[in-house]
Formats: structure tokens, sequence, C-alpha cells
């Protein structure tokens, strides 16, 4: 499970990548956008995880701003955000992992 929610958040971030935020940290994305060219389906488990996976690597980050109050969205708590924000946390990942592969 746990290798199904890397290679799922990676997925996802490089989509995100690819279609908001080519090379710029620091840059608002849609994740849920990003996510249909992903094949993750927004609001599934796998969609969450990988979200969450993301959130805990630090290669995206809430944006305080468009902070949502929980009973308007879906899920846990750290996907109450309508947007986020692409780090430079998120450029080391998918250039490591560019390396590995």
């Amino acid at each position: 499970m746990e290798a199904r929610t890397r290679s799922d958040a990676l997925r996802l971030l490089r989509c995100i990548h690819d279609t908001q935020a080519p090379s710029e940290a620091d840059t608002r994305v849609d994740p849920p956008r990003a996510a249909q060219e992903a094949d993750l389906e927004v609001g599934s488990e796998r969609y969450h995880a990988a979200l969450l996976h993301l959130l805990d690597e630090g290669a995206l980050v809430g944006d305080a701003h468009t902070e949502m109050h929980t009973e308007e969205v879906e899920g846990p708590k750290p996907h109450a955000y309508a947007v986020y924000l692409f780090t430079e946390r998120a450029l080391v990942l998918l250039e490591e992992h560019g390396r590995r592969s």
C-alpha cells in the first residue's frame, strides 16, 4: 500500500509540475485539476493518500488564504484548502526521482 501511495503521489506531483508549476517553487497550484491527468479520482482514498503524502513530504503546503472549514470539504483537515503551494521540496523530490529512473 505504501509503495502505491508513493507512486500515486509522485505521479500527481509530476502532473502538477508539468501543467501548473514548471520548475517554479511557491507557485499556487490546484491538485484536483492535476489528479484527472494522473488518473486519480478526486475524493477517492488513493487521491487523499497521495495528497497527504505530498503534504507530509513538504512538496505541497496549503495556502492559508484559501483554508476552508472542514464541513465544506470531504476528507480529513489537511485537505481543507482550495489552493496549495508547490514548494522547493517538490522540485528536489522530482529531481531525486529523475536520477533514479
